[in-house]
């Protein structure tokens, strides 16, 4: 053999460059989380008590749509359903929940969500005739993001 042979042995195979359309770009991200009330139904306490309370909310992505109803008067908590018991609040205890509900969205649009009374919001209501509220909104993507809606002020009549 000679050496010129021995060398082209050892060398690696050559890879050809394929040519060709280039690689697609990657997706887009997803939008960030919004949402909004679409329709906030002015209720009363006897229907509450009754039937729950049903409003609207729009979601720009597959999710869940949790509403919760606080009394005021105590510590209302930042998302719904983060309010725990048995947790001391050295200053001021926390608000009552009065309703509570959710609703899943399967795709981008407005879900209605029921709120429905709690046993404490029942004994809570039953004799009053006029209660302030505050409507605490959390939207949670499939993707895994929570947004914060803005609290909304509720006054309930008998």
């Amino acid at each position: 053999m000679s050496v010129a042979s021995v060398a082209a042995v050892d060398e690696p195979p050559r890879k050809i460059p394929m040519l060709g359309p280039p690689a697609p770009p990657p997706p887009p991200p997803p939008p960030a989380l919004q949402g909004s009330i679409l329709k906030l139904v002015r209720t009363t306490i006897a229907k509450l008590l009754k039937s729950g309370w049903t409003d609207k909310v729009t979601i720009n992505q597959p999710g869940t749509v949790i509403q919760d109803l606080y009394q005021v008067g105590g510590v209302v908590p930042a998302s719904a359903s983060a309010h725990r018991k048995g947790r001391g609040h050295k200053r001021q205890p926390p608000a009552l929940l009065l309703a509570h509900g959710s609703a899943t969205a399967t795709a981008a649009g407005t879900v209605s969500v029921r709120l429905r009374v709690t046993a404490k919001g029942r004994r809570a209501l039953r004799r009053r005739h006029k209660v302030r509220a505050e409507l605490v909104t959390t939207l949670k993507a499939s993707s895994g993001a929570k947004l914060n809606l803005q609290a909304r002020a509720v006054t309930l009549d008998r």
